[in-house]
């Protein structure tokens, strides 16, 4: 008997990427930059964004959180086509689930 549903949302159900994609651009990451950060953890992101911005990288990593924050309030993480989210599923079952994810 299934008790539980467990989904893998980094990216699988909720196109995340966008929303970070979005909000690294919109502080003054640049684009190319962005797209070396993908992948790696915030350690690696803060050493990849000090060497190749010559400068503290905090300030920028904090002003990122901010706009992903103020992105997700104003419109909320856009569902994958053809995702369960936009099946109805599981919802229906009334199996116990739950969605989640993080923003490094």
């Amino acid at each position: 008997m299934i008790t539980a549903v467990l989904f893998d949302m980094d990216g699988t159900l909720f196109d995340t990427e966008r929303v970070n994609h979005d909000a690294w651009v919109a502080v003054g990451l640049p684009e190319g930059l962005y797209w070396h950060c993908i992948g790696r953890d915030r350690t690696e992101i803060l050493s990849l964004m000090k060497d190749r911005l010559h400068q503290e990288p905090e300030p920028l990593y904090a002003r990122y959180h901010e706009e992903a924050a103020r992105h997700l309030k104003e419109t909320g993480i856009p569902p994958r086509p053809r995702s369960a989210s936009n099946a109805g599923c599981p919802a229906e079952t009334g199996i116990p689930h739950g969605c989640g994810d993080i923003f490094v």
